[in-house]
């Protein structure tokens, strides 16, 4: 397994841009209490760090980890989300498999689903909800492609109904993002630490991925969708889902921050 290298005294990325009034902060998951597990997540210590293992590296292995307790989100639904992750595995030669969710939700039911086998990434069936997802496997039925960040809605993986966003595709359009039995560079699984920026104010919502120290990536910008409405109200259970089929590996949150 590759080893990941976390600085003493592991910190996200700067302070989000604007302030509100509560704050979620964990540089680690040394202390779970105030967190539901369900399906097959669990915890793991990475280099002396405690992190989220919200999926492991077995086949049709699927999970997710989220407050307990709902937060009440404020005029407008406006809050920003950043967490650091890793995607690694004990075997180089295949696929990684298939990807990790954040995930607002009115309800924690269905969070964690099995039900094709990994390959909705914890998140299929979730209604009244939004998710962010680092997809790293090309199910050709329903992804853009093998290396992509995309919005989901209301439990659906679909997402090419409505393509609005995409990490891209810098390498062959394969059923992953593997060059010579390796995760290259820039890919979502290549094993660096990777940030993901959620903000969401006015009723728009911008993301941003980073591979490592390089800059932060704009994956999507100024769009318009309504937070309210999908969750039917402005209360909602947070966290995260992740999951793999056939191919698969270990999907690490190592830390977060959310203001709302």
């Amino acid at each position: 397994m590759r080893r990941i290298m976390l600085a003493a005294g592991f910190a996200l990325a700067a302070a989000p841009a604007y302030a509100q009034v509560h704050t979620i902060y964990y540089p680690n998951f040394s202390n779970t209490t105030a967190f539901t597990f369900a399906g097959n997540a669990t915890t793991a210590t990475e280099s002396g760090h405690s992190v989220l293992r919200v999926a492991q590296d077995a086949q049709s292995q699927s999970g997710a980890v989220y407050l307990t307790q709902p937060i009440t989100l404020g005029p407008g639904g406006a809050f920003e989300s950043v967490y650091k992750f890793v995607i690694h595995s004990t075997v180089r030669t295949n696929p990684w498999a298939d990807g990790l969710t954040f995930v607002l939700a009115k309800s924690p039911t269905g969070l964690g689903s099995t039900s094709n086998q990994g390959s909705d990434m914890g998140y299929a069936g979730v209604s009244n909800s939004m998710a962010v997802a680092a997809d790293i496997y090309y199910n050709s039925t329903f992804d853009g492609g093998p290396n992509e960040v995309s919005v989901l809605t209301n439990g659906s993986v679909d997402v090419q109904a409505n393509p609005i966003n995409s990490w891209g595709q810098p390498y062959i359009q394969t059923f992953a993002c593997v060059v010579n039995g390796k995760q290259p560079t820039d890919c979502l699984g290549d094993g660096d630490i990777w940030t993901i920026d959620i903000k969401y104010k006015g009723g728009y919502l911008f993301v941003t991925a980073q591979d490592g120290n390089a800059a932060p990536y704009p994956v999507v910008s100024h769009y318009a969708i309504s937070l309210d409405q999908l969750l039917g109200g402005n209360t909602a259970y947070v966290g995260f889902t992740a999951g793999g089929g056939l191919y698969h590996a270990d999907f690490d949150v190592l830390g977060w921050e959310m203001k709302y």
